[in-house]
């Protein structure tokens, strides 16, 4: 009797009243409220992204000065990184957003230490296998069609950017460790402290050691005529919108953090202004970047290379990526809501659909069918990203927060005990406006919020969608930083090798996509389930089993980073046997076996910042990610340029800065008393969880355009001006991405809180966020389409490529900037598997299929890739949006909150990262190594 009284008083103080959930209006109050604290989180997100993405970002601007091979090698190498090891870790890692942040939302504060202990441990498990497979890359690039010198020079630099991977898998649990707990400060000061040191270290070594690096966005491109051109592009275009997804990541992560701690702590309402919240700050971010982005198109190519071709080349490109920065931005949101909600199986679906089946089909016939080069490539991706986000839109529009709310309690209370005295502690589930101040005072708060949402039983007033706006950017933004630090650690490298020339930076781009399909993305993937389950857990106040979780994410990453290796080792031989060119296959190979650290450092740092990010600690994250871009560009500079290490000296710089970060934030885990609920002495309960970390991730589809433009003519040229397209696109997707992040945990906090209407409310504001910032975005990008391909390259036919390339930039602006937030908010409801369809279904049945078509048959080359891509981005839009918007937020509460406790048994037992005792996280960490 005693234990059913405990959980009709848990029902009661953890939902919000029947009555309170009937109303379908919301405020222009309510929603400013909501984008005010999604902003609070977005912005400091934003930096932390941008802050690591720039990493690369620096490597590919120094190395693509010395000339298009230098360029397009550097830009395969980090993008074969990207999807082979770092976007592997990064999705393994996601799923701590919805675990720890719906376990924050719950006031489960120990339960988020154990996840991210557990993820730590896993990413660096996976870190080994992904470290032989970058050891073998410029040879798998070859055998796959490659250029053999582009091919060549990515294998060497994958080879030297190994230490990057386990760095890397540190840093991404500490990430998510933070942000969940809204401690972003030391994210961002880690993160520009990176990347102030990678900058010199960077131009040190891609001026001192041959390395060449691509990006698997070129390994398309480098069967196109011409493939140091082709690589080369694509690779600057890669990079930029890479970078840029950082701010649509950040948001994502925002939203999946308040709605998983929403859900968790049962709070319905709070989750779903989450997601408006986040919804605005997108497309506020994605006006405002895309804006920037095809303002500066004629100059920004330069940023990665001195040739004029090139430039001229992203020129032309601009425009798409423009298009993949719109997308970027509402897919990240879409997917943070996704992660937050636990809907990572349908994010995942969505995934492969839009890019698997509509994206990279689409890119290969625009790319080689329809003769459109790199600009049919980048098309067919946005395609898939088009669709991607559709997908996730329709998911997160036709949400029940109601049931999300109700799941998510579910998740918690599932095989609990009636009898267990610690049942009590979930009645002060519920997420208040200000509880990452004062723990102690939270329940007061919560109590005050909910008393407010009762007052206002048919309306949701102005005020909250501020307030909920205000907490999406404190997360968001931080997170965002956090993103672009990482995501820069790659595309600096991309920039100084891109400057030694075409063959430099087409080897190097289809490096860095080979092993950002074969390892990073796998990685990446993994994280969503630890996300989710840690996101819930810390809303659900289950904090000890949070770090328990990160303990098991962690170890499955590293014993995943272990065939990645033997794949990388033999990457130069894979890439000539897929027809690329041999000299780039060559270049590719090499950066790819130095690029094997990096993955298991990437593995170790996912858990990490899934750990941090559910808990809403992202402002540590944002400090440390930043403190490791200002890092990268020192070491990479040196080592690139100073000492001559060309691309291997800027895959070194990859994997250096991976470990750095992880120190940072491990040092902050141990040593900070916002951590010490969270965590737990490594024990055996980490092997409880391990099988949800072996899902097969989905590699980008962007990695795969890489990797046809290495088919095109030209290859070289291809492969370059791709590379830019996609470090810029990458670049500015760091701002939807933090959108994303923050609609994430807006939208998890809210179901662990068992809140459905406030994930309504965070939703809805991060799409207004995400629409206003992919207009800024895309304007600014195209009007600067002239100059920014100079940034990646010198060479003037890569510089008037790119500039081409300027519309379909835009346009991908749009569309990431879309997919992102819809991710994010995918994410905080625990939809990845939704989003993972989504992924599939829009880019590999429409983006990739339409890309080679375009790229290929139509004879448009990268823009044709492009375009096809950009197919994809649509469908996963349209289909992720479907998702969102179909929800029963209600029922996703519910499921989020029987996370938390999900595995228990009647007899007191936990399963999949229970509780275990306290030990500082150091201790843990060490063990780990």
């Amino acid at each position: 009797m005693r234990g059913n009284e405990t959980e009709k008083n848990m029902e009661e103080s953890l939902l919000i009243p029947k009555e309170s959930l009937s109303s379908s209006s919301t405020t222009w109050g309510v929603l400013s409220g909501e984008v005010k604290k999604q902003g609070y989180i977005a912005a400091p997100m934003v930096a932390v992204t941008l802050s690591q993405y720039l990493l690369q970002v620096v490597s590919m601007m120094m190395v693509g000065h010395l000339g298009q091979l230098a360029l397009s090698s550097t830009a395969m190498a980090i993008s074969l990184a990207s999807v082979t090891g770092f976007s592997v870790l990064l999705g393994m890692a996601s799923a701590l957003e919805t675990l720890c942040g719906q376990a924050y939302g719950a006031q489960q504060y120990q339960r988020i230490g154990t996840q991210t202990y557990t993820a730590i441990f896993c990413l660096f498990l996976v870190c080994f296998p992904l470290s032989f497979l970058w050891i073998y890359a410029g040879k798998l690039l070859v055998l796959i069609g490659q250029d053999p010198l582009i091919s060549h020079e990515v294998g060497k630099f994958m080879i030297w950017l190994l230490p990057a991977l386990f760095a890397y898998a540190a840093m991404q649990p500490l990430i998510r460790y933070f942000q969940s707990q809204s401690l972003i400060i030391p994210m961002f000061l880690s993160s520009c402290a990176a990347l102030c040191l990678h900058i010199p270290i960077c131009w040190s070594l891609v001026y001192n050691l041959e390395w060449w690096s691509f990006e698997l966005l070129i390994l398309m491109s480098g069967l196109l005529p011409n493939p140091q051109l082709e690589t080369s592009v694509l690779s600057v275009c890669l990079n930029t919108i890479q970078t840029l997804y950082a701010i649509p990541y950040g948001l994502g992560a925002a939203v999946s953090t308040r709605v998983s701690n929403e859900l968790g702590a049962g709070n319905v309402q709070k989750a779903r202004v989450a997601v408006y919240a986040v919804v605005f700050m997108a497309v506020t971010e994605t006006i405002v970047v895309s804006a920037t982005l095809f303002a500066s198109r004629r100059v920004f190519g330069y940023v990665f290379s001195n040739e004029k071709q090139v430039v001229d080349y992203v020129t032309t490109m601009a425009p798409l990526v423009c298009l993949s920065v719109i997308m970027d931005s509402l897919q990240g949101v879409f997917s943070g809501v996704a992660r937050g909600c636990g809907w990572q199986n349908i994010a995942a679906f969505v995934n492969l659909g839009a890019f698997y089946l509509c994206g990279i089909p689409t890119a290969a016939i625009l790319g080689f069918w329809l003769k459109f080069r790199g600009r049919g490539l980048w098309i067919g991706i946005q395609a898939g990203a088009f669709t991607q986000t559709l997908l996730l839109g329709i998911i997160t529009t036709c949400t029940n927060w109601e049931k999300q709310a109700s799941k998510a309690r579910e998740r918690i209370s599932k095989g609990r005990s009636l009898a267990d005295n610690r049942v009590e502690e979930m009645d002060k589930g519920l997420l208040g406006k200000d509880e990452v101040e004062s723990r102690e005072d939270l329940t007061v708060l919560l109590a005050k919020d909910e008393v407010e949402c009762e007052e206002d039983l048919t309306v949701v007033m102005a005020d909250v969608y501020i307030d909920e706006v205000k907490r999406l950017g404190s997360i968001a933004g931080p997170m965002v930083a956090v993103n672009l630090s990482q995501y820069f650690l790659q595309v600096i490298s991309v920039m100084m090798v891109g400057h030694l020339g075409e063959l430099f930076l087409s080897s190097t781009a289809i490096a860095i996509s080979f092993s950002a399909v074969t390892g990073f993305s796998l990685l990446c993937f993994r994280l969503l389930y630890f996300l989710l389950q840690a996101s819930y857990t810390y809303g659900a106040q289950q904090y000890r089993k949070l770090g328990t979780q990160m303990h098991t994410a962690m170890f499955c990453l590293l014993l995943a980073c272990l065939p990645v290796s033997l794949l990388w080792a033999n990457m130069g031989k894979l890439l000539i046997l897929m027809g690329q060119d041999p000299a780039i296959s060559s270049e590719a190979g090499k950066f790819t076996v130095w690029l094997i650290p990096a993955l298991f450092g990437n593995g170790t740092l996912q858990p990490l910042v899934r750990y941090l990010q559910v808990q809403s600690l992202v402002t540590p994250m944002l400090i440390s990610s930043c403190a490791t871009v200002f890092f990268h560009i020192i070491i990479c500079w040196g080592l690139v340029l100073k000492f001559e290490l060309n691309n291997i000296g800027a895959a070194l710089a990859i994997g250096t800065s991976y470990w750095l970060n992880v120190l940072l934030l491990g040092l902050y885990m141990t040593f900070s008393s916002a951590c010490a609920q969270t965590r737990v002495q490594v024990s055996m309960e980490l092997f409880h969880g391990i099988k949800e970390f072996f899902l097969l991730a989905i590699p980008s589809a962007f990695m795969f355009l890489t990797l046809l433009s290495g088919l095109l003519p030209n290859p070289e040229l291809e492969a370059s001006v791709l590379s830019v397209c996609l470090a810029t696109i990458t670049t500015l997707f760091t701002i939807p991405d933090g959108l994303g992040a923050a609609a994430s945990t807006r939208v998890s906090n809210a179901l662990g809180a068992g809140n459905p209407k406030a994930a309504i409310i965070a939703v809805r504001a991060v799409l207004f966020l995400t629409v206003l910032e992919t207009v800024i975005v895309s304007s600014i990008l195209y009007a600067s389409r002239h100059v920014f391909g100079y940034i990646f390259s010198n060479d003037q036919e890569v510089v008037d490529y790119v500039t081409s390339m300027a519309p379909l930039i835009c346009l991908c602006v749009i569309l990431n900037g879309l997919q992102a937030v819809l991710s994010g908010i995918a994410r905080g409801c625990g939809w990845q598997n939704l989003g993972a369809y989504a992924n599939l279904t829009a880019y590999y049945l429409f983006g990739i299929p339409v890309a080679a078509a375009l790229g290929f048959w139509l004879k448009m080359r990268g823009e044709g890739l492009w375009i096809g891509i950009q197919v994809g981005a649509f469908v996963q839009i349209v289909l992720l949006f479907l998702i969102t918007s179909c929800q029963n937020w209600k029922k996703q509460a519910s499921k989020a909150r029987e996370r938390i406790f999900e595995g228990r048994s009647s007899q007191g037992e936990e399963n999949f990262m229970s509780y275990c005792g306290m030990k500082p996280v150091a201790v843990g960490i060490f063990q780990t190594f």
